[in-house]
């Protein structure tokens, strides 16, 4: 039976198992708030390519502002990430 809510299966899906291969622990303790806040995220790109960062992510953000923020630099990382490689 397939789950109603729709961040379980979110995380339940191809991209979140992907991701999870990145995580130090084994991919148990990813939560949907760890990819919210965009650092985990900013932190799988650096691994792929650490030449295209450069934007520094809040660690520990608090709010929606410092979490876009962070959802900012991540972006700004995956377009860089294209541009230089394409």
């Amino acid at each position: 039976m397939a789950s109603s809510d729709p961040i379980e299966e979110f995380m339940n899906g191809a991209l979140v198992t992907w991701v999870r291969t990145f995580e130090s622990d084994g991919g148990g303790g990813l939560t949907y708030a760890a990819l919210a806040d965009g650092v985990f995220l900013y932190d799988v790109m650096n691994h792929i390519d650490p030449r295209s960062g450069g934007r520094p992510v809040n660690r520990h953000p608090t709010d929606a502002a410092s979490r876009l923020l962070n959802l900012a630099a991540l972006l700004h990382h995956i377009k860089s990430f294209y541009q230089v490689s394409s």
